[in-house]
């Protein structure tokens, strides 16, 4: 698989941002809108955040989705005028599938729509 297609595990991710901002996973659990327990996991590495979760953390740590996903993209937040709710059902249940692929799969995908853009992977 390619290098730079490593994801990086969401854990690492949501903890470099909670220290970035010096926040304590129940002020991020608050300001994100989701349970305690549901941090607690994401904390320990024994879930990952998918969907609305992770739109609603990114804008708590002001971070990118990707980024937080663990994709080699700029960490930097960039809002878009289009919200998860608001997506066609196609597009949301593709970002749904992607927050369950396992990393090969990613890859995969990421190869897949990169082609059907031209971009080079």
């Amino acid at each position: 698989m390619d290098k730079s297609l490593t994801l990086v595990p969401f854990r690492t991710r949501l903890k470099e941002a909670m220290d970035d901002l010096n926040m304590k996973p129940v002020d991020v659990a608050h300001a994100a809108g989701i349970s305690k327990s549901s941090m607690t996991y994401y904390m320990q590495g024994k879930m990952v955040a998918k969907g609305v979760n992770i739109v609603n953390l990114a804008r708590a740590l002001n971070v990118s989705e990707g980024w937080l996903m663990g994709l080699d993209v700029s960490k930097a937040r960039v809002e878009t005028k289009t919200e998860l709710s608001e997506m066609s059902a196609s597009r949301a249940a593709l970002i749904n599938l992607c927050m369950e692929a396992s990393e090969e799969e990613v890859a995969m995908l990421y190869r897949l729509v990169a082609a059907a853009r031209n971009v080079k992977v």
